[in-house]
């Protein structure tokens, strides 16, 4: 299986005016987004779509959503439908129904029947590269369990929360039954980097047209500064760890909770 030279899009959720929360995109520009996708001729696609049509991926960029937000059913779809695109929905099976943020089980069954792809985004959305033994094998084993259950098949694919991992997480991961790994490293999936955890490019409320754009025509500038950084906060989260360095960023972003960072 190969995504290699796709751009892969992470978004979280949408939201129908302006927000305060980092990752949250305004619905007329995620579909402003979807308009730059048809206008550079390209269709946005699940993962799933890309990994079985390998000879189309040179006109594809992937669609991807973390979490589970409720916006991913009641904005996103929509939106997706009107263009006749695809996405690939990670879901972190312990917030399903635990508020009114996050959807239910059967609205994801619906994102499900209606084309989408469905996959895991962890237990309870701790980052697993602090985590071990039963604790690591329940964020990850726990989604397989609960998807297959309530959408009568397993999950293929795992995108780490924070995109934080270890050789341990995939192994773990790998034992679990998942054999497609996301990270959140920007990046167009060459060859360089850990070629067994595919790249993906976080879309925030900041990013503008012109940033999109140079990633879907996939070139290479519009993510060395973004990846260089990424490299550089992951070094430093190593030393500072992960409760220190998520405060200080929840702070700069007025965001709480471990979404993103």
């Amino acid at each position: 299986m190969s995504i290699r030279g796709v751009p892969v899009l992470m978004y979280h959720a949408l939201s129908p005016g302006e927000s305060r929360e980092h990752y949250v995109v305004r619905n007329d520009i995620f579909r402003r987004h979807m308009d730059l996708l048809r206008q550079e001729g390209l269709r946005g696609v699940s993962l799933d779509y890309v990994l079985n049509h390998g000879d189309e991926v040179d006109h594809c960029v992937v669609l991807s959503f973390d979490d589970g937000h409720s916006s991913n059913y009641h904005h996103a779809l929509p939106i997706l439908e009107s263009y006749g695109f695809l996405a690939t929905f990670f879901i972190t099976t312990g917030f399903i129904e635990s508020a009114d943020e996050w959807m239910s089980w059967d609205e994801v069954g619906k994102l499900a029947e209606r084309g989408m792809d469905i996959q895991a985004h962890g237990q309870s959305h701790r980052f697993l590269d602090g985590l071990s033994g039963s604790e690591l094998a329940d964020e990850l084993e726990g989604p397989v369990a609960v998807l297959e259950q309530k959408l009568g098949r397993r999950p293929y694919a795992v995108s780490f929360p924070g995109g934080r991992y270890t050789r341990n997480t995939l192994g773990v991961a790998e034992k679990a039954g998942y054999s497609v790994f996301c990270g959140s490293r920007p990046g167009l999936n060459r060859s360089s980097g850990d070629t067994s955890v595919f790249d993906r490019i976080v879309i925030t409320q900041s990013t503008t047209e012109d940033r999109l754009r140079d990633i879907i025509r996939r070139r290479n500038a519009s993510v060395f500064i973004p990846s260089l950084a990424y490299d550089v906060k992951r070094a430093v989260k190593k030393v500072i760890g992960n409760k220190v360095y998520h405060a200080i960023w929840s702070g700069l972003y007025k965001k709480g909770g471990q979404h993103g960072a």
